[in-house]
């Protein structure tokens, strides 16, 4: 069956604010293990983790979404824009199942014809950028570098407690580990799609 075939596969090691670890594993991930939200104003950007773009013009907005364990779930957000050029970078994200209010993002230059880095801290990863439909979007990642992808709680209570002031202090840590690849699926007519196969 199509939403059964391979698309991915992830590594990963979650560690919680101590450094402990407190999950970790590694699966294939298969077309019918990615969840697609279409974002449609700043206050869903809040509630799931989409890239913040709007502002910026961006029209179509969305998370891609894969359920690693029953503890955390990791993808992708991000704008696909009808230029290519607009395509500056992306971000990944990361949730905290059994917490409802978590936020999660962390931004990935696009620095080469294939290659981005990550913005804050460290990271690497190859990807690829393609036309789907009227839209350019990114549809194939693969972690040259373990990557970090910190959670926060989220709400008015978080940012009180964080550092005495302004920012937000990260509770958990997943980190996605290097030769992890995902070939990202698209929303074609209300439809996820996918890319390729691994």
């Amino acid at each position: 069956m199509e939403t059964e075939r391979k698309i991915g596969h992830l590594a990963w090691v979650a560690t919680d604010k101590t450094h402990e670890v407190i999950d970790e594993g590694e699966k294939d991930v298969v077309l019918a293990d990615v969840e697609i939200t279409v974002c449609g104003n700043f206050l869903d950007v809040l509630k799931v983790p989409c890239l913040p773009k709007l502002a910026r013009g961006h029209r179509v907005q969305h998370s891609k979404m894969i359920e690693l364990s029953d503890q955390f779930s990791f993808g992708t957000s991000g704008g696909a824009s009808e230029v290519r050029a607009e395509s500056s970078g992306f971000g990944f994200t990361a949730r905290r199942l059994i917490h409802e209010d978590t936020g999660s993002w962390e931004w990935f230059n696009i620095d080469g014809s294939e290659h981005a880095t990550k913005h804050q801290e460290t990271g690497e990863v190859a990807m690829k950028i393609e036309k789907v439909g009227k839209v350019w979007e990114v549809v194939r990642t693969e972690f040259l570098t373990d990557v970090s992808i910190r959670i926060a709680r989220m709400g008015v209570e978080a940012f009180k407690l964080s550092n005495k002031g302004f920012g937000i202090e990260f509770d958990w840590r997943v980190r996605i580990l290097k030769g992890s690849v995902v070939l990202w699926p698209s929303l074609i007519d209300g439809e996820t799609v996918a890319n390729g196969y691994l």
